[in-house]
């Protein structure tokens, strides 16, 4: 049996990372913006995560540029049609380099609704502060081949 415990908690604010660094691109899914935060602590593993509270500005009229694959042939870019928004969870933990990646942004668009709606999460214009917290969970390092992804080469 393990023991997990909270850590304080983690906000994606002005001080930890002031811009989101990257973009995930999933095929036929809308592009989106990424930020990668080390949450790694020492002696300690992470294990989980849960998002405390967040804030957020929906955007209708909105259509995003979908990720397609390349081909030898030319097509059209689809419409994304989620009848929730999606990526349900906007949020993940890397436990293999001890991060917390968040994709600040999520799209719906209903079938037959000629555009969608963006839930962004953004940082406040006067403060700078971050729009989502977050609590990680860890574990004591001894603990680490529990529940780890095995590599086979």
């Amino acid at each position: 049996m393990e023991s997990y415990f909270a850590n304080t908690s983690v906000a994606l604010d002005h001080d930890v990372n002031p811009e989101p660094n990257d973009t995930q691109a999933v095929a036929f899914r809308p592009i989106v913006p990424r930020v990668a935060v080390n949450v790694g602590a020492e002696g300690l593993l992470a294990r989980g995560v849960a998002l405390l509270a967040a804030d957020y500005d929906d955007r209708a009229l909105f259509s995003p540029l979908v990720s397609v694959p390349v081909t030898e042939s030319e097509g059209v870019r689809p419409s994304v049609t989620a009848n929730e928004f999606a990526p349900d969870r906007p949020y993940a933990l890397n436990a293999l380099i001890q991060s917390l990646v968040v994709t600040p942004f999520q799209f719906r668009r209903r079938a037959k609704e000629p555009s969608g709606i963006a839930r962004v999460y953004e940082r406040d214009a006067e403060t700078g502060a971050g729009s989502m917290l977050f609590r990680v969970y860890y574990s004591p390092m001894r603990d680490r081949a529990a529940g780890l992804p095995q590599l086979w080469a």
